[in-house]
């Protein structure tokens, strides 16, 4: 098995992070487990890999990939619920990895109201299992381990704990130029393996997170770390911490004021180093807990159990199995009609690739060949595997597209016809994904008449235009972005209210057209049954010079 760890923060050259030390971690577990693990920092980079699923560690970024692709979630809901473009991308994943119920029960909300299955595996990046090493725990000091990348969190109270000496901190200088110099213990080398050193030597780790990741009981690294590591972990008040370690950890409120919460650390620090037996039994207690629930071999397990139920769900199939799915998609015949003109054809190859390898067989492939001495025609009948492909010559028609598709309907067959140009590449369960959305809608009543799904789109520039209209920018060039519908005025209501119940609209791509006269008619058609929409992303284009609103569905004019 091959598994890729997708993080976009490679792009702006951040090589120091938790990412990337908790991605360093997971690589060297899968391999103990016989998984081949790599890191990359953009979807087209995938290709040559060939994963049987990536996992992104950001939802920065949609999925904009054709392999099965799931999202860790590490954040509070309130996160990534503070623009559309963030809750947008969480919806494009096949599935999601999280250890936090809160997060796990937010994500569900969110999956039901798009009509998607709820995939979530128990699982995050945390930490290989370890033998516990029992520490002498009566010189024991509080050790705190961070890149401090939101600047001064906590920073009275860490002024306070080095004033006491209770405490060190490790990391950059320049990240910690708000102590002094006799409290920090220098840098920690992003390799997996120096920070459990790190927790070690002191004994004792402190697990204090962002305030946001408390409130909704997500874990930090340090929560996996401090255990692993056999040393007594000091954590703030957090759901997830205290149901899964119990007395077997120590506890302050972060949130009170720093004086009294350094008080409290300091409190703690000094019982240690009182009770070094008792410390030992304690700290032998969280190992346990962390070695039976967190480590990464049961995270990893986790993982593949819920990637095998996915690959089942949304019709994916193992690489050289194309069709293992169309069982799942019995009652659904569909036609994909391809257009071909001189402009798109060096794309074709790969486009008649994605349709040849759908996990659920169109019932027939028409070529409309548009190209000058019948280009696309000849390189049909080149391939041994497109033999049953049937090709039309066609007149180079100044309408363009649309006039084009009109030829194809003599040669439909099935009730479906999907129609895509020669620079289109479908992700290969794209089928599948539109035949499981219509027998939805139309096991509640109203079978629909087109089924609407993502789009992934090439970008010519360096940073994406989306990333304009907001804050949450980091530095990174994915030259592949996920064309939207305008989600801002009248489309920020649709994407948290359902329509009807036999329609939601959560995710539509870009529409020509103003966003309110477009949304006023889409909700009418979805009232009327016709049209299904779906979250899943199973469609991608290369063609970065496609304008958005070039609509390839027939939609009426405005």
């Amino acid at each position: 098995m091959r598994v890729a760890l997708l993080n976009c923060y490679l792009q702006g050259g951040h090589t120091e992070n938790a990412e990337v030390e908790s991605s360093a971690r997971f690589v060297e577990a899968a391999q103990r487990l016989g998984i081949e693990a790599r890191m990359f920092a953009r979807s087209e980079d995938l290709a040559d890999f060939q994963p049987d699923f990536v996992l992104s560690l950001s939802y920065n970024d949609a999925k904009l990939a054709g392999f099965p692709t799931y999202l860790l979630l590490t954040a509070p809901p309130r996160w990534f619920d503070a623009l559309p473009r963030f809750r947008r991308n969480v919806l494009t994943y096949d599935g999601y990895w999280t250890v936090s119920p809160s997060v796990s029960r937010h994500v569900a909300a969110l999956y039901a109201k798009a009509g998607k299955p709820d995939l979530c595996a128990f699982a995050a990046l945390s930490c290989a299992r370890t033998d516990f090493v029992p520490l002498d725990f009566s010189r024991a000091w509080a050790a705190y381990v961070g890149t401090n990348w939101d600047g001064g969190r906590h920073g009275d109270l860490f002024r306070a704990l080095a004033a006491a000496g209770a405490a060190r901190f490790y990391g950059k200088r320049e990240r910690w130029s708000h102590l002094p110099a006799e409290a920090l213990g220098g840098e920690v080398p992003f390799d997996g393996r120096s920070v459990l050193d790190i927790y070690r030597k002191a004994g004792i780790g402190l697990s204090l997170g962002h305030a946001d990741f408390d409130a909704a009981g997500i874990p930090t690294s340090r929560t996996f770390e401090i255990p692993a590591a056999s040393a007594v972990m000091i954590a703030a008040r957090n759901a997830l911490i205290e149901e899964a370690f119990g007395d077997a950890a120590l506890y302050v409120d972060a949130g009170s004021a720093p004086e009294a919460a350094a008080d409290a650390i300091r409190g703690h620090v000094e019982w240690v180093r009182a009770r070094p037996k008792q410390a030992l039994a304690m700290a032998e207690a969280c190992h346990r807990a962390f070695n039976e629930r967190f480590a990464l071999e049961t995270m990893i397990a986790n993982a593949v159990d819920m990637h095998r139920r996915a690959c089942r769900a949304l019709g994916f199939a193992p690489p050289g199995a194309a069709g293992s799915a169309a069982g799942d998609g019995a009652g659904f015949a569909a036609t994909v009609a391809i257009a071909v003109r001189d402009s798109s054809l060096r794309h074709f190859g790969r486009c008649l690739d994605s349709v040849l390898r759908q996990t659920l067989p169109a019932q027939r492939i028409v070529v409309l060949d548009a190209t000058s001495r019948g280009r696309a025609s000849d390189a049909v009948r080149a391939r041994a595997d497109a033999r049953h492909v049937r090709c039309r010559r066609v007149a180079r028609f100044p309408a363009g597209f649309a006039a084009q598709l009109a030829r194809a309907w003599d040669d439909v067959a099935g009730d479906w016809v999907c129609c895509i140009s020669a620079d289109d590449v479908l992700y290969p369960n794209h089928l599948f994904a539109a035949a499981a959305a219509a027998r939805r809608h139309g096991a509640r009543g109203a079978p629909p008449a087109i089924v609407y799904s993502g789009t992934v789109q090439a970008s010519d520039g360096h940073e994406l235009p989306e990333l304009l209209h907001d804050h949450y920018n980091v530095l990174r060039s994915e030259r592949m972005r996920l064309a939207q519908f305008d989600f801002e005025g009248a489309g920020a209501p649709a994407a948290r209210s359902p329509l009807d119940p036999a329609g939601c609209l959560l995710h539509v791509p870009a529409l020509a057209g103003s966003a309110a006269r477009r949304l006023a008619r889409l909700r009418a058609l979805a009232r009327e049954g016709h049209i299904a929409f779906t979250a899943a992303v199973t469609f991608a284009t290369s063609d970065g010079r496609r304008r958005a609103g070039d609509g390839r569905f027939g939609l009426p004019p405005d």
